[in-house]
C-alpha cells in the first residue's frame, strides 16, 4: 500500500506535467532549451512567471489597441449624432 508521502509525490509529478504542458504552449522554445536556459526548478518558475506577465500584457495592449480603433471608427458617427441631436 501507498503511503501518503507517495500519493503526495505522484500527485505533485503529475500537475507539473500539466504546468509544463500549459508553459510549452506560451513560450516558443523545446524543453531542451528552457532546461538549458533554466537549469534549477527556481529558474523556470521565475521564467514562467514572466512569460504569465509578458501574456497578460500583451492582452491588455490588444484590447486597448482594439478599443483605439473602434473609437476611430464609431467617432465620426457619434459626433455626428450628438450634432444632430445637440443641434437639430
Amino acid at each position: 500500500m501507498a503511503s501518503q508521502d507517495d500519493d503526495f509525490e505522484k500527485m505533485l509529478d503529475e500537475e507539473q506535467v500539466k504546468v509544463d504542458a500549459k508553459f510549452d504552449q506560451r513560450i516558443k522554445l523545446s524543453r531542451d532549451q528552457i532546461d538549458e536556459l533554466c537549469p534549477t526548478p527556481v529558474d523556470k518558475e521565475h521564467l514562467n512567471a514572466l512569460v504569465r506577465i509578458v501574456c497578460s500584457a500583451t492582452s491588455e495592449n490588444e484590447a486597448k489597441a482594439q478599443l483605439a480603433k473602434n473609437a476611430e471608427a464609431y467617432g465620426a458617427v457619434a459626433v455626428r449624432l450628438l450634432r444632430k441631436f445637440i443641434l437639430g
